[in-house]
């Protein structure tokens, strides 16, 4: 559950950085080397980038990197909290 809710707040953050630039979807689509369909579902939160189309993203938008910056804490202070109610 934790993934989809990932992939689709990246979808949102790609969203916005394109409309912010002014770039159409089949712009963009064709600078990760992917359809506009797929662009869309990406965006949408209906279908998870590989690995070589996130690498993409970073090159094109430097979103990922700091997407994953902000999952990794948000992961970390989970687990952390998790540690503090276990020892209670």
């Amino acid at each position: 559950m934790a993934k989809r809710r990932m992939y689709r707040t990246l979808g949102k953050a790609l969203k916005v950085w394109r409309n912010g630039h002014g770039v159409k979807q089949e712009t963009l689509a064709s600078d990760l080397g992917i359809s506009r369909k797929t662009l869309s579902r990406i965006e949408q939160g209906h279908e998870h980038p590989s690995s070589a189309t996130m690498n993409r993203i970073h090159e094109v938008t430097h979103l990922v990197e700091d997407f994953h910056f902000e999952n990794n804490n948000s992961t970390k202070n989970r687990s952390k909290r998790k540690a503090k109610r276990s020892r209670g």
